[in-house]
């Protein structure tokens, strides 16, 4: 055996092994002395992938493939090399060149299929991974892409089918059932989800983020069997540094906010890290700022409900508002007056990250407003590429997006006060009143609505509280309980969610020694009849640590009264500052104590909600709150001050009008 042979097995055994740096040395050494050694040179693009240098990976793959054109290969590893540069197209060149060299290798197809479902070319990604099917069709994972890519073109049921046929295969594998919890999650079907998130935790506790997903499942049907244990450990996890919980989910039980901004630093890393580029901005002063909203729910959804009458009133003379939609049309008359509010809307769900990118800068956006952070559609990784000189979480997440390229958050000062700054990434660009926007366009429509028809006792004082069913935990419920209790005939008015939930809701009461018929529940209904029947009940209370939101707009808006304390974190003091911008601070309790003493006082006297309902009245007239034409300037006064700071050269900081 040569000498390079002998170094190369050595380099071989220490890869293996995962002595990749020792190994890496070796390969140097060798092609230092046989700088053509193709063997050498292939492992070395290997390691140096698994290392993450994934451009000296490229660099030693190319060179390998200069030495055997018809390797196929490296031509398939130069693809995997490039879908993790976030090269797709290129990706896909190089996998269509390993598959002609060798069109009956099935891994081929099912990476192919990976890098066309980043392309959102989800039916190609589907016939690849069939073809990869047709080829091995015992090998669990291709089952398990097939089940990922069904559930991108919303077809769960078939994606269900796809993930057991891999969890049949290979029974003990952990990522199969987290998969399939997830699919079921996306259908609300929290019950199975929980189950499978458990199985997989059984196999393997470490696989990231699954047990604040499971952690969120639990809280939406209201399953609270360990949820305080299991809440602790996520806790615990993330003040450590673990991938253990989805912002999203985490924001509505941790009342820390250090925490939250922890979380979200974790999950961007994770899945939407930094990507710098050599594009350079012109610090050049326009006649007009180009304005981009990026979401992907321009329609009858919570955010937008908030935003379109803000859409509508934007001063056009200043600015060019486009619209980067990535959701669907939903056919409502709020889409129409959406798509008319904006100079040019744009549809870009069927585009890919690198073409939404490349679209963005051809319009020369100055300022690109995420409306949705980490929910929903977000297109994250465009913003993380620096797609506009100024880029701002707004809105749609209530909270850190934990990442250096969002130069801007929205917010007031009861939202974020001066002492909490330092737990967001961004800066600050604080609004004089609400950060909330409304919409006064809300119709409540002329009927006449009683309270047989909902199920509610005729002359009970009702507490009404409309959030989805994540938002209540244990500590608030009991809360609830006492307020029932020394409320006489009261009865609590909640949303229906699931059955599951709401059985879990009712036994909780019982628990708490609750009659279960004082919950009563409501169903879904059309927006303006929804706003119409809060005129049913007395009294709205807030949930903690993740308040109303859009919820408690609605309920203001139609004239019921809504009872809040002040959180710790930024979804905890949202109902605090709609309040205050309505000049009704007396709703907003010091603590949780002062809160259930105010809701029993209020209960026990219905002169004094009477009272309280009057002004509601008067003041939506008179505050600042619904003043849809003052939210709006001052939005565009905020856009205005951070252009002209960009402009000037000056560094991002925080910034009051």
């Amino acid at each position: 055996m040569s000498l390079i042979e002998s170094e190369l097995d050595q380099a071989l055994f220490l890869q293996k092994n995962g002595e990749l740096k020792k190994a890496k040395k070796i390969l140097e050494k060798i092609l230092k002395l046989q700088p053509d050694h193709f063997d050498s040179i292939f492992l070395l693009s290997i390691i140096n992938y698994q290392l993450a240098l994934f451009l000296d990976a490229l660099k030693y793959n190319n060179f390998a493939l200069e030495l055997r054109s018809n390797f196929f290969q490296g031509y398939n590893n130069r693809a995997i090399i490039l879908k993790k540069l976030k090269n797709f197209n290129e990706a896909l060149i190089s996998i269509d060149k390993a598959i002609s060299l060798n069109p009956n290798f099935a891994e081929f197809y099912n990476n192919k299929a990976n890098i066309l479902k980043e392309l959102k070319n989800f039916n190609e990604a589907l016939i690849s991974i069939d073809k990869a099917i047709s080829l091995n069709p015992n090998f669990a994972e291709f089952y398990n892409n097939k089940a990922n890519i069904l559930k991108e073109l919303k077809n769960f049921n078939e994606a269900l089918i796809s993930i057991d046929k891999a969890i049949s295969l290979n029974p003990n594998f952990a990522e199969f059932y987290n998969n399939k919890a997830i699919i079921l999650q996306d259908q609300s079907l929290h019950i199975d989800a929980v189950l499978n998130f458990q199985k997989a935790i059984n196999i393997d506790p470490n696989i990231p983020f699954i047990k604040g997903r499971l952690l969120f499942s639990k809280m939406y049907i209201c399953d609270w069997d360990n949820l305080i244990p299991l809440y602790k450990q996520v806790l615990d996890d993330v003040k450590n540094g673990k991938e253990s919980a989805d912002p999203f989910g985490y924001q509505a039980i941790c009342d820390d906010e250090l925490s939250l901004k922890l979380c979200a630093e974790i999950y961007s890393k994770k899945y939407y890290p930094e990507m710098k580029t050599d594009l350079d901005f012109h610090r050049v002063p326009k006649k007009k700022i180009n304005i981009g909203y990026l979401s992907g729910e321009f329609r009858e959804f919570a955010t937008s409900m908030l935003m379109t009458e803000v859409w509508e009133n934007h001063d056009k003379n200043i600015f060019n508002f486009y619209a980067f939609d990535n959701g669907y049309d939903d056919k409502s008359d709020r889409r129409n007056r959406i798509v008319k509010s904006f100079n040019e809307f744009i549809e870009i769900n069927n585009l890919s990250d690198f073409e939404v990118f490349s679209l963005i800068r051809k319009k020369k956006i100055d300022i690109l407003i995420s409306l949705n952070g980490f929910n929903n559609s977000s297109r994250q990784s465009v913003f993380a590429k620096r797609v506009a000189p100024i880029q701002i979480n707004y809105l749609g997440f209530p909270g850190t997006l934990g990442s250096k390229y969002f130069d801007y958050i929205i917010a007031d000062k009861v939202i974020i006060p001066e002492s909490s700054k330092n737990n967001y990434s961004e800066k600050v660009l604080y609004l004089p009143n609400c950060y909330q926007p409304s919409d006064t366009k809300r119709s409540i429509p002329d009927l006449n609505f009683n309270r047989e028809q909902f199920n509610l006792p005729k002359n009970s004082f009702v507490f009404a509280c409309f959030n989805n069913h994540y938002k209540i935990n244990p500590n608030i419920f009991n809360s609830w309980m006492k307020i029932l209790k020394n409320v006489e005939e009261s009865v609590l008015w909640l949303i229906e969610t699931s059955e599951v939930a709401c059985n879990n809701l009712k036994k909780q009461a019982a628990k708490n020694g609750v009659d279960s018929s004082r919950l009563v529940f409501a169903k879904r209904m059309k927006l303006d009849q929804h706003l119409l029947r809060h005129n049913l009940a007395d009294l709205f209370i807030d949930t903690s640590p993740y308040n109303a939101h859009t919820t408690a707009n609605d309920s203001l808006w139609s004239g019921l009264p809504v009872l809040t304390f002040l959180g710790k974190t930024f979804p905890g003091r949202v109902s605090a500052s709609l309040l205050q911008a309505l000049g009704m601070s007396e709703l907003i309790a010091l603590n949780q104590e002062d809160y259930e003493k105010k809701a029993i006082e209020l209960g026990n006297n219905r002169k004094k909600v009477e009272q309280l309902k009057l002004k509601l009245k008067e003041n939506k007239n008179t505050q600042p709150l619904f003043n849809i034409n003052m939210y709006s300037r001052d939005l565009e006064k905020l856009f205005l001050k951070s252009y002209n700071n960009y402009i000037s050269g000056l560094s991002v900081d925080h910034l009051v009008i």
